[in-house]
């Protein structure tokens, strides 16, 4: 499958260029280190081309890094031993609720996930260019069997788990992660037991709790193709963040498309940080460096509350146009994320 021309599968016209060893080490470490450097060795000589990625440091935001599977207690000495080398890709996963849980704080000790990696990894010699990849994340929608392992999930609606997606990938990509992959695919069902990653999916596949019958699609559906659809062609290397409001919980960031230039702004209220909300609350955000005299805003979720009332995909967003003076724009927003583009 690397396609050097020797003993190619027939007809291979995409060879694998990026290999991944295992899947969360801190699982079940015996033997990972030596296996890691071996199968890194075997790839480079048979294509020197290739990417290796180590496997996924699992968990949740609880207890994340100083757990007693956590990051530190397993992970940490498999850096060390591989002490900079075996490895061209850091790989991490990242799961947890829709409230917040997308920011990469572990909850028991407060503590950046993401700087913390990135410490350890420059710590142990690896170089501060190397990419960082997030090979699972995800929400849910609905309300898994409680697993004593994952912490607490309670009922989640679509609308929480389709805009806790956009925020999951638009904040990651601001600070510096170069590839997201939502687990586990587009449909639901994983491990067939109604719990938590039985109701990651965006689509519904007709089995346990919650769910309205097999290929109903949920919210976070139209949100990912929307999704995709308005940042698709955007420099991911130059994400910036605008505003990062820890006041009112506001986030604004600004994707640059690369062969038109022109802008799109992402933003969104994580009003369920703020002690004082009420349901159907609007907050005001303000923003300058527009270019233009007005601006259009976009839902980024679907005006409805379940993907199953969506008939028409491009009607079902709210857009407004808005007037932008001496190039600060001013909009209220409510709970869902919304997409600025320049008119």
């Amino acid at each position: 499958f690397d396609g050097d021309g020797v003993d190619d599968k027939p007809g291979l016209t995409n060879p694998v260029k990026y290999w991944q060893v295992g899947n969360e080490p801190n699982i079940s470490t015996n033997g990972f280190t030596d296996l890691q450097r071996i199968t890194y060795t075997a790839i480079k000589q048979a294509d020197p081309e290739a990417k290796v990625l180590i496997a996924g440091v699992g968990g949740f935001p609880y207890n994340y890094i100083s757990g007693m599977n956590g990051f530190d207690a397993v992970y940490v000495p498999i850096l060390a031993q591989l002490a900079g080398s075996s490895f061209d890709i850091m790989d991490f996963h990242w799961f947890g609720n829709a409230s917040g849980e997308y920011k990469f704080i572990d909850t028991e000790t407060g503590e950046d996930v993401l700087t913390h990696i990135r410490n350890k990894l420059d710590l142990y010699g690896y170089s501060q260019d190397i990419p960082i990849w997030i090979t699972e994340m995800g929400s849910y929608s609905g309300d898994p069997f409680e697993n004593p392992v994952l912490g607490s999930t309670p009922f989640q609606s679509e609308l929480q788990q389709a805009s806790d997606i956009i925020k999951r990938y638009v904040y990651s990509l601001s600070r510096g992660v170069k590839k997201v992959f939502s687990a586990f695919g587009l449909m639901e069902g994983f491990m067939n037991d109604d719990g938590y990653f039985d109701h990651t999916g965006f689509i519904y596949d007709g089995d346990f709790s919650n769910d309205p019958g097999l290929g109903v699609r949920k919210l976070s559906y139209y949100s990912y193709k929307l999704m995709t659809q308005t940042l698709n062609g955007s420099n991911w290397n130059n994400v910036q963040t605008i505003l990062e409001n820890n006041t009112d919980n506001t986030h604004v960031y600004k994707f640059t498309n690369l062969f038109s230039l022109e802008p799109t702004y992402v933003a969104w209220w994580d009003y369920f940080d703020s002690s004082s909300y009420f349901s159907n609350d609007s907050l005001q955000i303000t923003f300058s460096g527009i270019n233009s005299s007005k601006a259009i805003i976009t839902e980024a979720v679907p005006d409805v509350a379940t993907g199953s009332s969506v008939v028409n995909f491009i009607n079902s967003f709210k857009r407004d146009t808005l007037n932008v003076l001496g190039g600060s724009l001013s909009f209220y927003i409510k709970e869902r994320p919304v997409y600025i583009t320049e008119y």
